[in-house]
């Protein structure tokens, strides 16, 4: 993807697909440990194509040991794929700690309802859960 692709995704896209995963998250993973792990796995690592490697198999491991549910899991691996795919370097940095940091945020909110983009999210909110 190119630089204008980043824009795009970190300003738009990155909010849909974090407040999926992050809502499945809130449903699925009772251990808060779980999702600053992930963060840290990440951040843990200086090369962004290796932290990103590195955190899927994090993830995967996660799933294996029944930490992490696959409902979780497998969208979160997909994510991360998708994003280890289509940048590199500095701009894949960008992406993938953006998409985690709301993720986390998203999941911390605990969302209720069904959420599949950032407009569901918002109006979770506001309605109250």
């Amino acid at each position: 993807m190119s630089s204008e692709n980043l824009y795009e995704y970190i300003t738009t896209k990155v909010y849909d697909v974090a407040s999926r995963t992050g809502s499945l998250a809130a449903r699925y993973i009772k251990e808060k440990t779980q999702i600053s792990n992930i963060l840290s796995i990440f951040e843990s690592e200086t090369n962004p194509e290796e932290a990103t490697k590195m955190t899927i198999t994090f993830i995967a491991r996660q799933m294996s040991r029944r930490e992490i549910d696959s409902r979780v899991a497998i969208p979160l691996i997909t994510e991360l794929s998708n994003l280890y795919k289509n940048f590199k370097g500095e701009n894949l940095r960008i992406a993938v700690r953006k998409f985690l940091y709301i993720f986390k945020w998203i999941y911390e909110s605990d969302p209720h309802g069904e959420i599949n983009n950032f407009n569901d999210f918002i109006q979770s909110i506001i309605r109250g859960r």
